[in-house]
């Protein structure tokens, strides 16, 4: 009798555990699987490299990796777009795409004000995502309207770093944007824009253990902001995340990285997993070319079923739903993802030129990222050298 009834019990459980459905808890693209896609893997360096760098010191454009793996001893400035191709839905009916419309992803300038700080100002879009389509059937009107929702987090920075014999040091604080434009929500005919701004902290060490040894380590605080509509609201918590890892010099010309992250996505949802992301990189100098490679493994955070928000609305006025609309359910597929990567620099007297490329490969969404990339050394630039010059010169 004791085995039927704890039998009995484990099975109600376990109905009850597969009916339980997810609802959103932020407005649809900043839920954290959705992240598959929106990341933007910004420094192009870092990228061909599996993303590493927490461990490295070097200039402007590492400082989201860590902001004390920043230092400069001249002005300069660092300008980087990327560029992901299309890419099939995780949710819904999985028959549209997702696109990222901003290329523009990172602009940096720092400088040197004093022996050992540098101090660097910055804007970059951490993600971005565009959604292609949502096509919303009035009811009872056979009238069809095209809707292209996008997600973009805008980032400015205010940095410093500061060196102490082998120990570097560094602070940055942001000011968000978190734009959802031409934002849906099932049955509500307006459009929606919802724009809210947080200020954002990270904090990160490097320590130099001899010329071939660096070790690591960067977290970034949680941040919490409420977006409100006419019929429904959200309380977000932006994500913490920590970083560390090492990087270790074998040769004079050879750097191997391996980094750790961790991304505490339970903050944003109970139904969400804290994933650990492992990453290494490989770079190789010849002369005054620089050639990298990467991996980087990247767990599921979510797979299940969600459901999403629906108003009920006044009964003289015609709800919206879309096509795909499958009675307000989407069934999110398991965004674990192993990316490989490739990266290249040309070093010239006062220009950096970079490219990289990371592909997905053996999962359901196969992000791709292409990176460009340009550095440049402002307190010796002589632009006469890069100009073409007079015959009689």
């Amino acid at each position: 009798m004791k085995k039927s009834l704890l039998l009995l019990t484990l099975c109600l459980i376990t109905i009850v555990t597969l009916s339980a459905e997810v609802t959103y808890s932020a407005p649809e693209f900043m839920q954290a699987y959705y992240s598959a896609y929106s990341q933007n893997y910004i420094n192009t360096l870092a990228s061909g490299r599996g993303n590493t760098g927490v461990a490295k010191i070097e200039n402007v454009e590492n400082i989201l990796l860590n902001p004390a793996g920043f230092s400069t001893d001249h002005t300069e400035m660092y300008i980087e777009f990327s560029i992901k191709p299309e890419k099939t839905e995780l949710g819904h009916l999985h028959e549209n795409q997702y696109r990222s419309s901003k290329p523009f992803t990172f602009v940096g300038f720092g400088f040197n004000p004093v022996q050992n700080l540098s101090t660097a100002l910055y804007y970059a879009m951490p993600k971005s995502i565009e959604y292609d389509r949502y096509t919303l059937d009035d009811f009872g009107t056979a009238v069809f309207a095209d809707r292209k929702p996008q997600y973009n987090h805008y980032s400015f920075g205010f940095t410093n770093a500061y060196k102490v014999g082998n120990l570097s040091v560094g602070v940055d604080v942001n000011y968000n944007i978190h734009n959802n434009y031409n934002f849906f929500i099932n049955g509500y005919p307006a459009k929606e824009n919802l724009n809210e701004y947080t200020f954002g902290f990270s904090g990160g060490a490097v320590y130099q253990a001899s010329d071939r040894l660096n070790f690591g380590a960067m977290y970034s605080h949680s941040s919490d902001v409420t977006f409100e509509t006419e019929y429904i609201d959200w309380d977000v918590t932006v994500p913490a995340k920590f970083s560390a890892g090492f990087s270790y010099y074998y040769l004079a010309d050879s750097v191997i990285s391996f980094d750790y992250e961790k991304r505490f996505n339970s903050q944003m949802s109970s139904a969400y997993d804290d994933i650990d992301i492992f990453k290494f990189g490989l770079e190789q100098q010849i002369r005054n070319n620089i050639i990298r490679f990467g991996g980087m493994y990247i767990p599921s955070t979510f797979s299940g079923r969600v459901t999403t928000p629906v108003v009920e609305l006044a009964p003289n006025i015609i709800p919206q739903t879309p096509t795909n609309f499958n009675n307000g359910k989407e069934d999110i597929l398991s965004n674990d993802q192993t990316f490989i990567t490739i990266g290249y620099t040309l070093n010239l007297e006062e220009l950096t030129f970079n490219l990289s490329a990371m592909q997905a490969v053996a999962c359901e969404m196969k992000s791709t990222q292409f990176s460009l990339s340009i550095g440049v050394n402002l307190s010796d630039f002589d632009i006469t050298k890069y100009t073409p010059k007079r015959r009689d010169d």
